[in-house]
């Protein structure tokens, strides 16, 4: 039976106190188990160096627990952090000889039985650390205080900065409180980006610039939302940026996520990242930085439309997608946060899901209402000024919060306040806005307390630019509205239509320079607008849709007029002297529309 003998062999074994069952040993260059035979007693060994358990951690959160394994290589001792469940079992610890355990095939069960045992009699001896693999809130009713970044900003309010795992064992320090640890390095690096530099008196200089600008300060306030999101109640949202100035937008995000990090999306670890994303990072993303908000640049980066929908969809329903492994289903993480995004074309024209676009705000126009050469200027000296002062805000923020619990209540109350009066005359998408509204109006107010902002508070929404953010809740059909742009288009360029041609003095036609963009008969007898396939791609993305998310639609709902038996959008018309095949618009859909939108 194992017993509690010391460790006497390899002097330099890093754990104080550890000790090893009575059946092995540990020698200058392998791990032994003693085995009695006939002759006497004999070490078998197990593994070419000597292995050791250095520590455990635990996440309360996941219902898991991990083990730090040492073993070591030539003179240094090397470490590496493995699942407790695959640490333990000979099948699954094979699996870390790619990290570059000393583990084969043949001696996996061996090695995985000493591991056992090692646990059994130093569990009390060996260093131990909560972890988590989500920043934001941590514990139930977020007792166990909030994870920014590296730093953990605990109930009572005081920051704690905290090294890496490593670091900690390292110096074999006490740490009583949560510890991040990703899943994965690219966890790691995600949180890597949510750390301060410069000055926070340096940040303010910068952000008061902006907050003549209603756009931009929407910005800053809506992100110190996401902390709020589970004390008020409010559901994940989107806000998005849109337009085809290139003057404004991203600095937007940058503002917002200076509040927390670095706000650089070209960085490897930052506040911000690019659409130009597979969909499991975004994923990824969105749960490790659960309580902060996901702030994604540039629709147009994004490789497939389908990518865009589909995290649309998913920061609205605040889940990843639900998983399966061997034995059951993996658990589906749930998150908080606020997607901000910007776009040429407003996100939710990748999308006809109801859902997802009822919980995105558009936002449309010139951030910095103009894009001369004084707006560029202006541009050009909030990023610089950024990238030196950041994520001061975010720590003294999250402080004020958990220092003031006790005024949680009234906070949940003006918030309710605020959404009804926003709510006043509101469709119901309307009132899904009202809501959002109402938390970034909350969310500046607490902030402009927390952190004695220097010029006086205002609600950056009421006014033309909630009407503009009513309108777009009140047509968040995109296909409607993209149809009625569409339709738009083509009347005030009816003579680019063969059918509405102008003649020249023989009669004959008088095509476009760029050609004829498609057919539309005369007066009332027409019953399809037909467009040149590549003219309406054109069309939409020019008004902000994006091609491979209308079309699908229209198609579904029938306003299409298709050749039968063909695959596609098209039929074909006559043009001219030609016969083309074009998108057809039917009549019927226009009218169904009009009496739709009204």
């Amino acid at each position: 039976p194992p017993t509690t003998e010391p460790v006497p062999v390899v002097r330099d074994v890093p754990i104080s106190g550890l000790v090893l069952p009575s059946n092995y040993v540990l020698g200058p260059d392998y791990t032994a188990r003693l085995v009695r035979n006939g002759n006497g007693t004999h070490e078998e060994i197990i593994a070419y160096t000597p292995v050791i358990i250095a520590g455990s951690l635990s996440d309360s959160e996941e219902n898991t627990e991990f083990l730090r394994l040492g073993y070591k290589r030539g003179e240094r001792w090397r470490y590496l952090i493995a699942d407790r469940g695959v640490a333990l079992n000979g099948h699954k610890l094979v699996e870390l000889a790619s990290s570059g355990f000393p583990v084969a095939g043949e001696n996996a069960a061996h090695l995985a039985a000493y591991l056992h045992r090692v646990e059994a009699l130093n569990h009390q001896r060996l260093p131990s650390y909560k972890v988590s693999s989500h920043l934001g809130w941590q514990g139930k009713r977020c007792g166990d205080g909030f994870l920014l970044g590296r730093t953990l900003i605990d109930s009572t309010g005081e920051i704690h900065a905290a090294p890496g795992i490593d670091e900690l064992f390292d110096a074999g320090a006490n740490c009583g409180h949560v510890v991040f640890r990703g899943l994965g390095s690219g966890d790691e690096q995600i949180a890597d980006g949510f750390h301060t530099k410069g000055t926070y008196a340096g940040w303010v200089d910068v952000v008061r610039l902006v907050a003549p600008y209603n756009r931009v300060l929407l910005g800053l306030y809506a992100s110190f939302v996401p902390p709020l999101l589970e004390i008020l109640r409010i559901p994940n949202f989107v806000i998005d940026w849109c337009g085809r100035t290139t003057v404004g937008k991203t600095t937007t995000q940058r503002v917002a996520a200076s509040v927390w990090g670095l706000p650089d999306e070209r960085a490897d670890g930052g506040a911000i990242a690019s659409w130009d994303s597979t969909k499991v990072f975004i994923e990824r993303a969105s749960a490790v930085i659960s309580g902060l908000p996901l702030i994604l640049d540039d629709t147009k980066r994004a490789k497939d439309p389908r990518v865009v929908a589909e995290m649309l969809y998913l920061v609205a329903n605040g889940k990843g997608r639900g998983r399966g492994n061997t034995k059951s289903l993996a658990r589906t993480r749930a998150f908080r946060t606020v997607l901000l995004s910007s776009g040429g074309a407003p996100a939710t024209s990748f999308t006809e899901d109801g859902g997802a676009r009822t919980r995105c705000m558009q936002i449309r126009g010139l951030p910095f209402l103009a894009a001369d050469d004084t707006t560029t200027d202006l541009v050009k000296g909030i990023n610089l000024n950024l990238q030196a002062h950041y994520g001061h805000a975010g720590q003294r923020f999250v402080q004020y919060l958990l220092q003031r619990r006790d005024s949680w209540d009234d906070w949940a109350t003006n918030y309710n306040q605020i959404a009804s009066e926003y709510m006043a005359n509101a469709t119901s998408e309307q009132s899904r806005m009202a809501n959002y509204a109402a938390g970034i109006v909350v969310a500046g107010r607490i902030a402009h307390e927390a952190l004695d902002l220097p010029w006086e508070f205002r609600d950056p929404i009421k006014g033309p630019l909630w009407a503009e953010i009513a309108a777009d809740a009140r047509g968040a059909a995109g296909a409607e509205r993209a149809l009625m742009d569409v339709q738009s288009w083509a009347n005030s360029h009816q003579e680019w239509f063969y059918g509405r041609h102008r003649f020249d003095r023989e009669s004959n036609p008088i095509p476009p320079a760029s050609g004829w963009a498609g057919r539309w008969d005369r007066e009332d007898g027409w019953d399809f607008i037909g467009f040149r396939q590549t003219q309406l791609r054109e069309i939409l993305r020019d008004c902000g849709y994006e091609p491979e998310a209308i079309l699908p639609t229209w198609l579904e709902r029938q306003w299409l007029d298709i050749e039968e038996g063909r695959r596609g959008y098209t039929k074909r018309f006559r043009v001219g002297g030609q016969k083309p095949y074009l998108i057809a618009i039917k009549r019927t859909a226009i009218e169904e529309v009009e009496r739709l939108i009204g």
